[in-house]
């Protein structure tokens, strides 16, 4: 089962499969545990076993995206912001960790070809999503307008009259209906209600690229 690069799956189900992959390894110790006891391997074996598979569990969970670690950094950061600003952030962090990480094993002098090589794929892999994130925020504006809601809670999103559509966009977050709440500016005591499924379908499809969210519900 793949993760979702479009932020579209629900965060409960993005978590199953994340988590999957540093959970083998736990069940590869578990097994190596169990095998010594038993001694069907030998401890040369085994010792060579736990090794390798330590430092790909901890390789694995360095916060670099598209490895676990990186997929985890991004669905924390999903709970607490909008989903465009969370992918920009992931992204930018995940880059400073490739550079953190090559300085540590430089001045460790554990730096190799193979490990040098590794973090030149990871960092041209950050800067692939990088040149990628406007479309990916689209794809999940998209989603959002196509498909049936799914998410758990709704959110409450204030905005001005005089904003347009996509200004209010990416305030929107994974898992959230949004309710838009507008803010009178004649009258700041009458607050009128507008739901994403309306702004979006007036986007999508009405093609009302330039209009304010004040205008939707004159």
């Amino acid at each position: 089962m793949e993760t979702d690069e479009y932020g579209t799956r629900p965060i409960k189900e993005e978590w199953l499969v994340t988590i999957a992959g540093p959970l083998q390894h736990i069940f590869i110790f578990l097994f190596l545990y169990l095998a010594k006891d038993t001694g069907i391997l030998s401890d040369s074996v085994i010792s060579l076993a736990w090794q390798y598979n330590a430092f790909i569990l901890i390789g694995n969970l360095l916060p670099i995206w598209p490895l676990d670690g990186g997929r985890i950094l991004q669905l924390l950061w999903d709970r607490l912001i909008p989903y465009k600003q969370a992918r920009q952030i992931t992204l930018i962090l995940s880059c400073s960790s490739i550079l953190i990480c090559l300085v540590i094993v430089y001045l460790l002098d554990y730096l190799s070809l193979s490990l040098a090589l590794l973090m030149i794929f990871l960092f041209w892999e950050n800067r692939l999503e990088w040149k990628k994130r406007h479309f990916r925020w689209w794809r999940f504006l998209w989603d959002k307008h196509c498909s049936s809601p799914h998410y758990g809670r709704e959110k409450l999103v204030f905005a001005e009259e005089e904003q347009l559509l996509s200004d209010v966009f990416p305030r929107f977050r994974r898992d959230c209906y949004h309710i838009i709440a507008i803010k009178n500016n004649k009258n700041p005591s009458m607050i009128q209600y507008i739901s994403e499924k309306d702004c979006l379908f007036a986007f999508f499809e009405e093609k009302l690229h330039q209009v304010s969210i004040g205008e939707m519900v004159e």
